[in-house]
């Protein structure tokens, strides 16, 4: 995984989605399309699928557990941005924790919504 971090910030110009794919990916930022505004998760799929691959999304429970990632796996992670809650944001993570914010702050989520999984087409 690269340290790739975004360039653009606060709603809806920010490109953290973008630089958290670049990280992930390990692929230059200026390769990796804009995804605003946010809700973009069509558009995410079908920019994938033409790297061959897809994007599965599973959403994290209000009350419950987590569920168990390997820890060698690298993924995105989705939520409330701790400067404004009011924002989303997106960050990689490893084995379900952060790895990588792409924000100078590196501060990470303030809310988590959802685990961001990029996996092969087959």
């Amino acid at each position: 995984m690269w340290r790739i971090e975004q360039t653009r910030f606060g709603a809806p110009e920010g490109n953290c989605i973008a630089a958290s794919y670049a990280s992930l990916l390990e692929t230059p930022l200026g390769e990796i399309p804009s995804f605003r505004p946010p809700g973009q998760r069509g558009k995410e799929r079908r920019w994938l699928r033409t790297l061959g691959y897809d994007l599965v999304v599973v959403p994290v429970p209000e009350r419950g557990a987590l569920p168990s990632v390997p820890d060698d796996v690298y993924h995105l992670m989705s939520g409330r941005s701790p400067r404004d809650r009011r924002f989303g944001h997106r960050v990689v993570g490893r084995g379900g924790h952060l790895a990588w914010d792409p924000h100078p702050s590196h501060d990470g989520l303030a809310e988590l919504d959802a685990f961001l999984f990029v996996v092969p087409l087959f």
